[in-house]
């Protein structure tokens, strides 16, 4: 037995197979108070919304709790930031917790083996996966499994990849942080992460329009297609989309142009796509026109697109301890 587990900045999702079929839980990152008194308890109960309580409070957890959020005007609070844990939030490990429980449930046997994502170290922002990385081990260690690390970009190549030996470049474009990475028959070439992704997109929405980012985050998981935006909130989600790419793009060639030498693959490799802010149309061409206009030392193939973009992640730890085990 075996289980893979996405710990996204946006979505927490576990993996495993049952009767012979990928079976997924996934829950929304986030998390909001709500009145501690026992009639909400029972309501929240009844309407089977997931819930922590903690020292004689109540969190809301998953998508429920953006809903209960935009109800009442307020901003969700987020147990992860830039792809690690929220030092902002005091209540974010025992919610986290929470949340990888319910997203993988109880161990079916006696440390249970389960691969969790990590990010790569990123080129941009001062912190490494070393400490993000143990304490998840410890989190799920007491949950009863026997946890081992696995990079993000790398899941998407086993998730995805498959038919192509594991070679090729794997991408995931998560909430917090895109992550990369390039393997030949498995084997990781480079990998990197850079702290520009969705919130990054949201973010900046917010600031240049003058709105709350969970509406800037609304108008970006609304868009129809990124090459023909509606008004000037999609044209802003298409701009930042457009710097991010591009410098995602940048770094890819900068990783492959640091390298001893340059990766020799029989034929030139895919790119592999997946993670929510790679859903909305048209983000497979505009990834694909970066990547062309830039200086690549090598040819790449086709951008693909994951078949569940939501769930690759998942699906490639699952690959991956499943090879373990």
């Amino acid at each position: 037995m075996a289980k893979g587990l996405d710990i996204g900045t946006g979505n927490i999702v576990g993996c495993q197979y049952k009767n012979d079929k990928l079976v997924f839980r996934s829950y929304r990152n986030v998390f909001v108070p709500v009145d501690p008194n026992p009639v909400v308890r029972n309501m929240l109960k009844k309407s089977g919304v997931p819930s922590v309580e903690l020292e004689g409070k109540i969190y809301a957890l998953g998508e429920h709790a953006i809903e209960l959020a935009s109800a009442f005007q307020s901003k969700p609070h987020r147990p992860m930031a830039r792809g690690v844990i929220n030092p902002q939030e005091q209540k974010a490990l025992p919610i986290i917790k929470a949340i990888i429980g319910e997203a993988l449930g109880q161990p079916e046997t006696e440390n249970e083996v389960v691969f969790y994502s990590v990010p790569a170290d990123p080129v941009d922002a001062q912190f490494n996966a070393v400490y993000h990385a143990g304490v998840f081990e410890k989190v799920l260690t007491e949950l009863g499994y026997k946890p081992t690390k696995i990079n993000e970009g790398l899941t998407v190549i086993y998730s995805e990849l498959l038919d192509d030996n594991l070679s090729g470049i794997g991408v995931s474009f998560g909430a917090g942080m895109c992550n990369v990475a390039c393997s030949i028959y498995g084997s990781p070439v480079f990998e990197f992460s850079v702290a520009s992704s969705g919130d990054y997109i949201d973010e900046n929405v917010a600031t240049s329009l003058a709105i709350p980012s969970v509406k800037a985050m609304k108008i970006k998981e609304g868009i129809k297609d990124l090459r023909k935006p509606e008004g000037q909130g999609e044209e802003a989600v298409v701009h930042y989309y457009k710097h991010m790419l591009r410098y995602v793009a940048d770094n890819i060639v900068k990783s492959i142009n640091a390298l001893p030498s340059l990766p020799e693959f029989n034929e030139p490799p895919k790119v592999a796509v997946a993670g929510g802010t790679s859903l909305p149309p048209g983000f497979i061409e505009l990834f694909g026109e970066m990547l062309q206009s830039a200086e690549l030392p090598i040819k790449l193939g086709e951008v693909i697109r994951a078949e569940d973009p939501l769930k690759a992640i998942a699906k490639g730890a699952l690959f991956a301890a499943i090879q373990a085990e």
